[in-house]
Order: C-alpha cells, then structure tokens, then sequence
C-alpha cells in the first residue's frame, strides 16, 4: 500500500510539473505573440498631430495602416530604441533595437544606456516630497531661505518663489533659451548656468512673469530646486538622488552624473541629429536634475511601479502613499501641443485621462538627440517607457506607445 501512495504521488508531482510547463509555455507564446504585435502595430504620429491622445482613439485609428518599428526607426533616422512594458504593477518585458551609434555593429541590448532627459524631473519632484514628509523643507516657503550658494535675485519682483511653484512651472522663470550649452572641455558650475557665465553659454536667470501668476515649462526652476537640494542636505545631486531614489529601488544601472566611468561609458548610446548622424553627448556635467538621468527603460520602470504601488499604500520605499497622491492631482491646464497632447499637469508630472483611464507621464528631449517617454497608470498598474537615441525619438516613441495601447487595452483615453 506505501508503494502505490508512493507512486501515486510520484503521478501527481510529474502532472502538477508537466502542467506548470504547459502553463509557462502558454504564457511566453502569448507574450511573443503581443510583441510581435507591437512591433507591427505602429501608426504614423504626424496625421494626428503627434497627439497621443487622439493616437489612442479607436475610432480614429482602427482603420489607418499599421507599420512595422524597424521601418518607422529608418523613417525617423533613429539607430537604436529600448522598450519597457509594465503589465500589473511588474514588468511584463523588455526588448531593444538597433545600434548604439549609426555606422557601427554596436547593438542595443536592454542594458544599453540612454539620456532620460527630462523625464529626469520626477525624481526632483519626490526627493522634494521625501525632505517635506520628514519636515525638513516646506514645499510653500521661499526658497531663499533654503539656498545658499546663490540667491534669486527678486530686484521688482514682489511675490515670492516657492518649491510649489518650482516644480510645478509656475514660478515665472525662464526655460532658458535654445539649452544649456557649454565651452567645450569645460566643466562649468550650476551657479554659473544660473548666472549665465562663462564657461556657461546659456542665457541666464531671469523671471518671465511674476511667480505664480502663469504656467511655463522651465529648466532653470529645477536646476534651482538641485540647488535648494544640494545646500540643504550639503552633498553633491548624484549622492542625493542615489540614497533617495535608486538605493531604496535597487536602480543599478541608473546615473546621475556626466561623465561615466570608463567601463559604464561603454554602455551609453550615442544621441543622433535630424540625418541620423552621431552628436555630442551634450550632458550637462553639474545641471542634472532638468535632464541629467542616465539609465535603462527596465531601471526607470522600477521608479513608475513604484509610484504606482505607493498609491495604493502597497509600498512606501521612497515615498508615503498621500505624498504619492499629490503627484497625480492636477495642479493645470496646458496647452496639449506643447508636449504631444498631454494637457494637464499634475505635481511634477504630465496628466492624461481620468478616473480609471488616467495616466501619468513625462517626455523628454535633450537637444543633442536623445528622447525618454514614461507613460504610464496609478490606477491600473499598466505603463511603458521607451528610451530612443534620435532627436526624433519622442515621435517614434509616441508611435511606439499608441501600439503597446492598442495591444494591451488602453484605449480611448480622453
């Protein structure tokens, strides 16, 4: 009788294996048969006006030809995409394409390297949260009072600027200008970018309008909240953003700072003009919290998820769930053909959608021709990041997530 009992459950184990096989099977064919779907399923950004919202309108688009990501690549002269897709607050999976640089065999692998640009922003934003949860700064104080090093210069100016209205464009400050350029083999600081001096070649701080009176998409106001950040806790941004953001979330293929070690340089793509032809990296050396992440659409996907469980109160790794909260409450309206539709903004983040349909996103763009997309929503736990090396990227990765939206349901967002 121990025999047959012992067999028996010999049987059963062997079924119980074969049937977790079968399972796994199943499911890989599925997901290989959804990227496949992706890759094939883009359609053309420019005839909806590079507006992701009516890219994600069935009625506009069921009918319109579909291409393939390798052709749309070509078309927009961008060498090299990596992909995230982020399926019930985990990472579904992750695949890239074309090279590192144009004329080599450099492939792109999920471990390649990419500028975040602005998509940078975010994390500005909850390493703020962060200090005011533990009551070390106040998101409605001038911020004079933090800052140190340097000054805003109010001269007529009468109202006062605020970490509220930092983050949330409304401050008044310039962008500024075309960029942030710099004399070449030179290293200038954040507060010579601030001042406009040489070896910074920008235009320097100035207040477009009075603090809190309109909205405008400003690259100074966060290197003024880097500032605040890094005379308040007195270390450098790189070591701020490390203990606060890819410690806690294990983002071991994530920088904040220019240039890299030798090994990692290896690693990074190489951003790419209108032709397609290889650029400078153009990454600012000490302005970083506007534009300077450097990392991997999986790493950065680590960050989304993690705003999307906090928000559940699932998790609290980097941030508490009301702070989380705040994030996605809309503090604007702006103008949808600014950023590619989005035409709200929350705090320190872009908004689409509402209720179950609303998602949070960030594009950005570095001049010297790289691009990030972070889409993605607290309420379902569904997002993408697409990381390109082409300064035509965010089209194509506007492309490339109407397609990851219509194989996976997310549809129909107004």
């Amino acid at each position: 009788m121990k025999k047959r009992n012992n067999i028996s459950s010999v049987i059963f184990m062997l079924t119980a294996f074969i049937a977790i096989i079968i399972c796994y099977v199943q499911q890989a064919n599925a997901q290989t048969e959804q990227i496949i779907n992706v890759e094939n399923g883009l359609i053309e950004a420019a005839p909806m006006a590079e507006n992701i919202g009516l890219m994600l309108d069935s009625k506009r688009t069921d009918s319109l030809a579909k291409f393939n990501i390798l052709d749309r690549m070509k078309i927009y002269n961008v060498p090299g995409v990596s992909i995230a897709v982020i399926k019930n607050f985990k990472l579904e999976w992750a695949k890239s394409y074309g090279v590192l640089e144009s004329g080599t065999s450099n492939m792109v692998t999920t471990e390649t390297l990419f500028q975040a640009a602005s998509t940078s922003k975010p994390l500005a934003t909850a390493i703020v949260l962060r200090l005011v949860e533990e009551g070390k700064l106040s998101l409605d104080e001038d911020v004079n009072t933090y800052l140190k090093s340097w000054k805003i210069p109010y001269d007529t100016i009468k109202s006062k600027v605020t970490l509220r209205l930092l983050i949330t464009h409304k401050a008044g400050i310039n962008r500024p200008g075309q960029g942030i350029d710099f004399e070449k083999n030179s290293s200038p600081t954040i507060i010579q970018v601030l001042n406009g001096e040489l070896p910074a070649m920008n235009d320097p701080f100035h207040f477009d309008h009075a603090p809190g009176t309109f909205y405008q998409y400003s690259n100074s106001g966060y290197m003024i909240i880097q500032l605040v950040l890094e005379d308040y806790l007195k270390k450098p941004y790189k070591e701020i953003v490390q203990e606060y953001i890819f410690d806690p979330l294990k983002m071991k293929s994530s920088y904040m700072q220019f240039p890299l070690p030798t090994d990692v340089m290896a690693k990074l793509s190489k951003p790419h003009n209108q032709a397609g032809v290889p650029q400078e990296y153009g990454i600012h050396p000490s302005a970083l919290a506007h534009a300077g992440l450097i990392t991997t659409p999986s790493d950065l996907s680590k960050f989304a998820v993690e705003l999307m469980l906090a928000s559940k109160g699932k998790s609290n790794k980097i941030l508490k769930q009301e702070s989380v909260n705040s994030i996605f409450n809309k503090t604007a309206d702006v103008d949808p053909n600014e950023f590619s539709g989005f035409s709200q903004l929350g705090f320190g983040v872009f908004l689409l959608g509402e209720g179950e349909k609303k998602y949070f996103v960030h594009p950005g763009g570095n001049n010297s021709g790289a691009s990030c997309a972070l889409f993605a929503s607290e309420s379902s736990g569904d997002g993408v990041i697409v990381m390109t090396n082409g300064i035509y990227g965010l089209y194509l990765s506007i492309e490339i997530i109407a397609s990851v939206a219509n194989e996976y349901g997310w549809r129909d967002i107004k």
